[in-house]
């Protein structure tokens, strides 16, 4: 990935810029190498929290990001993985 005004990625750190919808709504578009990795789907629900970040030089804020269709997606699969054990 070329480094450009929208995304930068360097040793699986990326750098992504906020942008704002026309109503005033906020949302990032991550990199696909990233969403592949992963294995983040177009459409997921994904919850943002706001966090300080402190580095070297001092604190600044960041967020997180939780895929929680992801969660989801692989507690059913460790559901239909699951074998059941015969007590008797």
């Amino acid at each position: 990935m070329t480094k450009d005004s929208t995304n930068e990625q360097n040793n699986n750190r990326y750098t992504v810029k906020v942008k704002e919808t026309p109503k005033g709504e906020l949302f990032i578009e991550l990199p696909q190498k990233l969403m592949d990795q992963l294995d983040w789907k177009i459409g997921d629900d994904v919850e943002w929290e706001e966090t300080e970040i402190g580095e070297v030089w001092g604190e600044h804020m960041g967020f997180t990001l939780s895929n929680t269709a992801k969660r989801k997606r692989d507690a059913e699969q460790k559901w239909k993985n699951a074998e059941s054990i015969d007590m008797e």
